[in-house]
This record gives structure tokens, C-alpha cells and sequence, in this order.
């Protein structure tokens, strides 16, 4: 039996529906993991069935995002054929600019989504679709593909700045009750330049917070008072080498009265090798690196190792993976360090997120962060009173940190999820 199709597409305004005498609709399952407005999205794509189950859905469309050196946003989205489309995948790429709105980030994900889902559409007919348009009696689908997916290329024009990209800022707050008081001032200086050759920073910020603690002492009204600063000068480099290996170095002037740090000259080198392309970092990223580094701290008052001042070395391995597949996400790193004057002096840091989709409307989440911390050179000598301890003046000695959840949770009934409905959203 011959299946015919309505649906809608849309390019700059000027693309008007195709109209055949019987609807077939696909199925979609929207997969957004950046900050999209589905409600938007399915308002505006109105010639679809969105779905809530992922192996329901003809099409699973997956929607990320990475930073790119403007301080915008590539934003790709990948369309998985399923079913009677299986192995058909396609991708499309949005390049976000950094002053861009929620509004003109979410119009140009629409646009994208229908001129991906057109290509699906494409083939669920046996003829060749027409499709009206301003100034055309008939335009095949391939042209239109052709004139949009041209219009979706990044820019070749030289960019007047040089891909240099400056940022500014400063912030504040303020917060008070009967016997707590507190505020902060934040300022930062951000020059970047990143191509797909190199990546160039240079950066300085600064903190100062105050305290103030009102409590009652032998009838006595008193207060406390902590202060608190920090401030960065840090630079680096990343030359890419190859589509696998990178090479790069940092360099940084810092200090902060909570770590006892009053001043730390640091600088260290890096090599790191992709067992993937980099340029699959959307769906697969597999990173292992190590470096090498200097440092010559001063300290405000002796630390625990009986020193004012140290120059130190020490390595650094570190192993990153990041998994973004139809089935949920990966994202774990396993992170070893130690001084070279002492290996007991060393330091294991792990970090796991993981969200799978098991089946239908099962998912199962785990996230968890862990530490073993035995590198705290920079620790004042001596216990800490009371009131440090309460109130964290300072840092104190700690020989581990961990941080971790897990859940499950499953979803029935109906998968079809076309309809919007914001009425008294806060009920």
C-alpha cells in the first residue's frame, strides 16, 4: 500500500507546505542536552509525533553543544535514523555566537531540525517531493538540501579581530540576618584566541569576601570577623600537533589567604593524545595526558612541613573520557599527581557521570566525585581554633573528599508528547 505524505518546511520564510492527500507522520524522540525550549520546538514542528520513548521514535535526535573561541557555542545535531531508517545518520551544525538570545538560539535549532528531518521525509516517498515555492513552479529536494546546507557553513570571511576575543567583568553580593552578615567583589580580565591550530589565554581575576559573625558570649554581643582574598594572574598554550596529539604549557601567579598561599609562581608543560579524531568530541572523547611542572610557593605563616617557602616538581597523569551516544552519556576522569621530593605526597582525584537509557522508559543515573588528598603542603602549622573551624578562616587537613548519588526511574503509558500546555505553570 502506497503511503503519501503531508508535511512542513520551512527555509528563510520562504518555504510553504507541500500538500498530498494523506498524513503520515514520523516519529521523534527530541534528546536535548543543552539548554533548549522543547515547548518552543514543538510548537513550531507541528508535522511530526514527538515521542517519549527512544526505540518508539523513526528519528532520535540528539542536540549538544561546545564552546567554541568566540565564547559561543557550535551546537550540533545529530539525527539517528531507527526502524525502517536504521543506519541513516545525518549532522548539522548551528554556530552560536556568543551575544546571541534564547530566542535566536532556539529559532535556528527549529530551522535545523526541520531541514534534518526533511532528509527522512525524503525518503519515506517512492517519487521525488515537490515543493512550492516564491519564484518556482517546482524545486527538487535535492537543491533545497543543497542551498540550506550551504547556508549552514561556517563563514570562510577573515575575521577583522583575528579571532581574538576579550571579556570583562566584575560582580557582588550582599547578604545580612540578626547575626550573620556577609559580602564578596569579584573582577576578572579574559583574552582569548582559539583556532583549530592553536588555543591562547590569558586571564587575571580577583575575590574578596568578609564575614561578619554576631553571637552572644557571656551576655556579651560580639563579632567575628573573617576576610578572605585571592587573585590569578594564569596563561596558556595548546598547539595542535596532529588530529590526535596536542602539545601545550601554563604559567600562573597566584595567592589566597584561605590556602595560607601568599605567593605561587607555577609553570608546567603538557602533552596529550586522542585516541579518537578530535573532531569527534560531540559523540566520543578518549584523552590520556601528562605533564610536567614548577612551583615556588611562599606562605604566610608556616606550614605543617615547617617551611615559609619551597620550589617543588611534580608530574601529572591524567585520563578523560566523554561518551554522548543514543543510549545516555559518559563522562568520567581519573586524575594522578605527586611531588618528585616525596611520592607519599600525591594526590588521586576521580569524577563519574553516567545516564543510561535501559529500555522504553527505563534510566538508570550514577554520579559520583572522590579524592584521595595527601598533598596539602601549603596547610598552616598548628591546630585550628574553634571559631576557624566554624567559620573556615582557613583550610584545614582533610585525607579525602567524595561527593556521589545514584537513581533510577521509570516512565509508562502513553509516548506521544505533542501537546504544550503552560496554563498556571507554577500549579
Amino acid at each position: 500500500m502506497r503511503c503519501v505524505l503531508f508535511f512542513i518546511v520551512f527555509f528563510n520564510a520562504g518555504v510553504s507546505s507541500a500538500q498530498v492527500n494523506q498524513p503520515v507522520k514520523l516519529k521523534i524522540f527530541l534528546d536535548c542536552r543543552i539548554n533548549c525550549d522543547e515547548n518552543y520546538i514543538r510548537t513550531e514542528i507541528n508535522f511530526v509525533d514527538f515521542v517519549t520513548s527512544r526505540t518508539a521514535a523513526d528519528v532520535h535526535i540528539m542536540i549538544n553543544s561546545q564552546v567554541n573561541g568566540s565564547g559561543g557555542y557550535n551546537v550540533v545535531l545529530t539525527f539517528y535514523g531507527q526502524n525502517s531508517f536504521s543506519n541513516q545518520v545525518n549532522t548539522l551544525l548551528y554556530i552560536q555566537p556568543p551575544t546571541a538570545t534564547n530566542n535566536e538560539l532556539r529559532i535556528q535549532i527549529v530551522k535545523r531540525i526541520r531541514l534534518g528531518l526533511l532528509l527522512f521525509l525524503k525518503k519515506m516517498q517512492a517519487e521525488k517531493i515537490s515543493i512550492q515555492q516564491p519564484g518556482l513552479i517546482k524545486a527538487d529536494i535535492p537543491a533545497i538540501e543543497k542551498k540550506m546546507n550551504d547556508s549552514l557553513e561556517p563563514s570562510s570571511t577573515k575575521d577583522l579581530w583575528n579571532y581574538w576575543v576579550y571579556k570583562v567583568g566584575a560582580d557582588g553580593n550582599y547578604n545580612a540576618d540578626e547575626n550573620y552578615r556577609s559580602n564578596s567583589m569579584n573582577a576578572y580580565f579574559i583574552v582569548n584566541r582559539t583556532t583549530d591550530k592553536l588555543r591562547v589565554n590569558f586571564s587575571a581575576y580577583t575575590n574578596t569576601n568578609n564575614t561578619t559573625y554576631s553571637y552572644e558570649n557571656n551576655g556579651i554581643l560580639s563579632d567575628y570577623k573573617v576576610k578572605n582574598t585571592s587573585y590569578q594572574l594564569n596563561h596558556y598554550l595548546v598547539k595542535s600537533i596532529s588530529s590526535h596529539w596536542s602539545l601545550g604549557y601554563e604559567a600562573s601567579y597566584s595567592n589566597s589567604t584561605f590556602s595560607n598561599n601568599k605567593s605561587r609562581k607555577y609553570a608546567g608543560t603538557a602533552i596529550e593524545y586522542s585516541v579518537f579524531p578530535y573532531k569527534e568530541v560531540n559523540n566520543k572523547f578518549f584523552t590520556i595526558s601528562y605533564g610536567i611542572n614548577a612551583r615556588q610557593n611562599k606562605y604566610y605563616d608556616t606550614t605543617i612541613y615547617n617551611k615559609i617557602s619551597e620550589i617543588l616538581f611534580s608530574h601529572k597523569l591524567q585520563v578523560n573520557l566523554s561518551l554522548n551516544q543514543k543510549w545516555g552519556y559518559v563522562n568520567t576522569g581519573i586524575a594522578y599527581s605527586n611531588y618528585f621530593k616525596d611520592w607519599k605526597l600525591n594526590n588521586l582525584l576521580l569524577n563519574l557521570d553516567i545516564n543510561v537509557r535501559v529500555t522504553g522508559g527505563l534510566s538508570c543515573y550514577l554520579y559520583c566525585n572522590a579524592g584521595l588528598v595527601h598533598d596539602q603542603i601549603y596547610l598552616v602549622k598548628g591546630n585550628a581554633t574553634l571559631q576557624e573551624i566554624l567559620t573556615r578562616k582557613r583550610q584545614l587537613a582533610s585525607g579525602y573528599n567524595f561527593y556521589s548519588g545514584l537513581g533510577i526511574s521509570y516512565r509508562f503509558g502513553s509516548i506521544l508528547n505533542n501537546f504544550v500546555n503552560p496554563r498556571i505553570a507554577n500549579f
